[in-house]
């Protein structure tokens, strides 16, 4: 479970999808002492979770074009400009956690780390569908 993860770990683009999955796979683990430790440790390393960072999925080619829409309709969403809770592993709770998607930690606030970077941001006018062959989001593959 964990190999995967660490592989997609170096790259800022892949590690929010990444990093939910193994948090998922720790909720599913048979072992429920191993799931509580294992998730206990890894919930100190969930930085690709902040609301910066997790915009940067929006270019993750594993990710279904359903959930890059709603990271872009997150973008724009009024009201949802403060940061969500640092991702955390309720093991109780495994039903919500299966439910969410990387699109749920992402905000309006998600735009900050391109608009530090001066991106131009208008492949956000484009269907995600389209990022693949939109030459403004091409030097997004970082």
């Amino acid at each position: 479970m964990y190999i995967k993860t660490w592989f997609r770990a170096s790259s800022a683009i892949e590690a929010p999808a990444g990093d939910l999955s193994f948090l998922k796979g720790l909720a599913s683990f048979p072992d429920i002492v191993v799931a509580k430790a294992t998730s206990k440790e890894t919930a100190n390393h969930l930085w690709y979770f902040s609301e910066e960072l997790a915009g940067f999925a929006l270019f993750d080619r594993t990710l279904a074009v359903d959930v890059k829409r709603k990271i872009v309709a997150a973008f724009g969403e009024e009201g949802k400009d403060s940061s969500p809770p640092r991702a955390q592993v309720d093991l109780a709770a495994k039903e919500i956690l299966d439910r969410k998607t990387v699109a749920d930690f992402v905000t309006a606030a998600s735009q900050r780390i391109f608009e530090r970077f001066y991106v131009n941001m208008d492949f956000l006018a484009k269907d995600p569908s389209e990022l693949e062959s939109d030459s403004s989001s091409q030097r997004m593959k970082f």
